[in-house]
């Protein structure tokens, strides 16, 4: 679903403009039955949540000049791979970080590349049966934050 929250612009000075972070651009829906998908899309997106998205490489730069330290995600430089559409429909209780967060088609390469193919499970069997029965090498994150790495390691608590 990569429609719905439209973002506000920030002027950085003259032709030149600054997105706002990818976690004020990417809010899971609204909808009570989409909150759930909250603490596992903050898992998955991680370092990225506070990452600024800016339009060219060279809004970048001037944004680290001017405020120093931060994490900037230029739109026309940043490396995403495309989603995998087997992903899509993969397993039932399981579906793609990017199917559950809305945002403005604008940003999808920046949602890409935070999220890329990492998946959103109702339940830990749900994980374990993408990432171990099915042998797919991919971030599986459920409901309550919990992670199988693509490599086989879990996180949680």
């Amino acid at each position: 679903m990569s429609t719905g929250v439209s973002s506000k612009q920030v002027s950085t000075g003259p032709n030149r403009s600054r997105r706002q972070s990818l976690k004020r651009l990417s809010q899971a829906s609204n909808e009570p039955s989409q909150r759930k998908y909250e603490t596992a899309v903050s898992v998955i997106m991680g370092r990225n949540i506070d990452a600024v998205v800016v339009d060219e490489e060279k809004t970048a730069i001037e944004c680290i000049e001017r405020a120093g330290q931060a994490t900037l995600l230029p739109l026309d430089t940043i490396s995403a791979k495309p989603v995998n559409d087997k992903f899509r429909s993969f397993a039932k209780g399981a579906r793609l970080a990017v199917n559950v967060i809305q945002y403005e088609p604008g940003v999808e390469r920046a949602m890409n590349h935070a999220c890329g193919n990492a998946l959103v499970c109702d339940t830990m069997e749900v994980a374990k049966y993408v990432c171990w029965e099915k042998g797919q090498e991919v971030k599986a994150v459920t409901l309550d934050g919990t992670i199988i790495h693509k490599g086989g390691l879990m996180t949680g608590g």
